[in-house]
């Protein structure tokens, strides 16, 4: 039997297309997303956009593992995962007293973790809504603020984990940022980027090839959007560059 050729997306909201039609999600918007369309370019038979708006890169790579866990059938299926990591200054913190709700605004995601919703994402410049919420994040944006090396530390150590459990299950895939990630050169750093597999992983250590600064600076804009996303022009050209990155490479 033949495989079913499947392209998973994943990442924060510049990944799932996220204001494209000037709405923070739907299903135009992941259509025309940058995975989405690398999806098409490498001629996947379906297209999986789990990308969830605000997520942090714990939540990333834990969403692609749990898909695998939940729904990955190496009988069935051969799966080319697409990852737009997002700035290294969000976290996730274990929510103690009460569930979140992370899904009424990404409701059209093709499947969604719903682990999310024990954790607190701290992003910088959103305070909380619950008072617990607003303790956790009042501690930790100034954790971020002063400890943003030892972030980016963890921040690399994810990424190889996820890198080595696609490889570990031999899934095929492309990495690149769509916010900043690292901060170049720099001596801890580097003990572990010389493991990631860079042939895999888009401009792993140049921010102004982010997805998000490269157009913007390139005074690409978007009138319908209200928190800085991109229109389908951006998202075509990114597409496009990741399929002439991947070339050959790609399993499909």
């Amino acid at each position: 039997m033949e495989k079913q050729k499947i392209c998973l997306v994943a990442g924060d909201s510049h990944s799932s297309g996220s204001e494209i039609d000037g709405t923070e999600d739907s299903a135009y918007n992941r259509s025309m997303s940058f995975g989405n369309q690398l999806g098409s370019l490498i001629g996947a038979e379906k297209i999986i956009n789990i990308a969830v708006g605000g997520s942090a890169n714990t939540g990333i790579s834990r969403a692609i593992m749990r898909w695998f866990k939940d729904h990955y059938d190496p009988n069935l299926m051969k799966v080319f995962v697409c990852v737009g990591w997002t700035e290294n200054v969000r976290l996730e913190v274990p929510a103690l007293a009460q569930a979140m709700d992370y899904y009424r605004s990404n409701t059209t995601s093709d499947w969604f973790d719903y682990s999310v919703h024990s954790f607190y994402r701290v992003n910088l410049g959103w305070e909380g809504l619950q008072p617990e919420e607003k303790e956790v994040h009042k501690y930790f944006h100034k954790f971020i603020v002063e400890q943003t090396h030892f972030i980016e530390i963890m921040t690399i150590k994810n990424v190889l984990e996820l890198q080595y459990f696609l490889k570990m299950h031999d899934i095929d895939y492309v990495m690149c940022n769509t916010m900043h990630m690292f901060t170049l050169p720099d001596r801890h750093l580097d003990i572990y980027s010389d493991f990631l597999d860079k042939n895999r992983y888009f401009n792993w250590d140049n921010n102004e090839e982010s997805f998000f600064w490269k157009y913007r600076n390139a005074g690409y804009g978007n009138s319908k959007a209200k928190y800085w996303h991109h229109n389908e022009e951006p998202h075509r050209l990114q597409a496009e560059r990741l399929y002439k990155f991947i070339g050959e490479k790609s399993c499909f």
